[in-house]
């Protein structure tokens, strides 16, 4: 899959973000803070756990606007 990433610093809940966490590590997840200054990050693969992170590590770096598959690559 390619995806398609617009370049800002804000995220809504249910967005899937560019998040980097911990100023090292980059993931593609659907971003869900809470209340409690922790911020979930939730895979789209439902056997893969959500991870959780204080806020302050987290930084939103862009949200996916689009994706668009080849389907001749994966056959």
């Amino acid at each position: 899959d390619y995806v398609v990433i617009r370049k800002q610093e804000t995220a809504k809940p249910g967005n899937i973000v560019v998040a980097l966490v911990d100023q090292r590590e980059v993931t593609l997840k659907y971003y869900q803070p809470h209340s409690t200054c922790v911020v979930e990050l939730l895979p789209a693969n439902e056997s893969l756990k959500s991870m959780y992170y204080p806020a302050d590590s987290v930084v939103v770096q862009g949200v996916l606007i689009g994706v668009f598959r080849d389907y001749q690559a994966a056959a």
